[in-house]
Formats: structure tokens, C-alpha cells, sequence
């Protein structure tokens, strides 16, 4: 189990995070990362550092806080959703990402709809508070959709408070799906 919190440590930079990445043991089964409020970690850090863990075979729990700070974008989301896809034995996502507002609607939808493919976890935690721009209805009901055909899951939970985009159609669509 490896836990690494560098929550507004403002001098840590992608390059430092990324020494710490190279250095995760293969084996690892459990791994905690906060990087919140760490400004110099950008958006290429992050999406090296998925790639990193990525090639964690053995890991079944993964809990990642991130927020607008690092600047993730569509295509960080992307590097995210194939490295929770190559993790094969995760059985447990924790993922906390406050105002990633240059994450576009697609680019969030498509990676709540990939979700699906993760039959495996038990257990989901999924904060996105404060994300205007790309928390909508439509994210619900992708994510509802995919909710679905994880059968195994047995912990679910979801903060999307300060969300203005979302109605109670959003709402009615996730929990019909549940």
C-alpha cells in the first residue's frame, strides 16, 4: 500500500511527481495519490504519471485527487479512462477531481460511459463538485448507463454538489439506472 498526499505542496512540479511514478513497485495493490492544489503539475505530468500506473498489474485499489490546478483536459481524461482500463484487478476507484472545468461535456461524458467496461469494481466514488461547464444530465445518464453492468459493485457514491448543470432529469436517469 503506498499513500503519497502532496496537496498544496506549490513547489512540487510534474517532473518530481513523475520520479515518484517510475518508481511504483509493479506489485503494488494499493495506491492513494492526492495531488490538489499542486500548481506545477500540469497536464502532461499527469497524463505521464497515468500512464505509470497503468502498468500496475497487480493493483486493485486506486484513489487519485486532482483538481483544476493540474489542468486536466480532454485528453488527460482520455489517458485516465485507458489506464483505469488496463488496470485488470481493480476492484476499488476513488476519484476526486474539483473544478475541472477544462475537461469538455464530451470528454467527461465519453469517460463515465467507459466506466462500463470495469465489471469488476466493487467500489466507485466519483467526486466532481464544482464542475459546471461539464456535469450535465447527460453525464448522469451515462454514467447510470454504465453503473449497470458493474453487478459486483457494492459501494457507490457521488458528489456533484455546486453542479448547476444538473436537473432532475439528470438525477431521475442516474437513479432509474441503479
Amino acid at each position: 500500500k503506498l499513500e503519497i498526499s502532496l496537496a498544496y505542496c506549490s513547489q512540487i512540479t510534474s517532473q518530481g511527481v513523475r520520479m515518484i511514478s517510475l518508481t511504483f513497485p509493479l506489485s503494488l495493490r494499493c495506491l492513494k495519490l492526492d495531488l490538489v492544489n499542486c500548481e506545477q503539475v500540469n497536464q502532461k505530468g499527469i497524463q505521464k504519471i497515468f500512464s505509470d500506473i497503468a502498468k500496475l498489474s497487480a493493483l486493485k485499489e486506486l484513489s487519485l485527487r486532482l483538481n483544476r490546478d493540474n489542468k486536466v483536459n480532454d485528453k488527460g481524461i482520455k489517458e485516465l479512462e485507458l489506464c483505469i482500463n488496463r488496470l485488470k484487478c481493480l476492484d476499488s476507484l476513488l476519484l476526486s477531481m474539483w473544478k475541472m472545468n477544462e475537461i469538455s461535456k464530451s470528454g467527461l461524458k465519453d469517460f463515465l460511459k467507459s466506466l462500463a467496461s470495469k465489471t469488476g469494481l466493487k467500489k466507485l466514488i466519483l467526486h466532481f463538485p464544482d464542475c459546471d461547464r461539464n456535469i450535465t444530465d447527460k453525464s448522469l445518464e451515462k454514467l447510470g448507463k454504465s453503473l449497470i453492468g458493474m453487478k459486483g459493485l457494492e459501494i457507490f457514491g457521488l458528489d456533484v454538489r455546486c453542479c448547476s448543470g444538473i436537473t432532475d432529469k439528470g438525477i431521475k436517469e442516474l437513479f432509474e439506472k441503479i
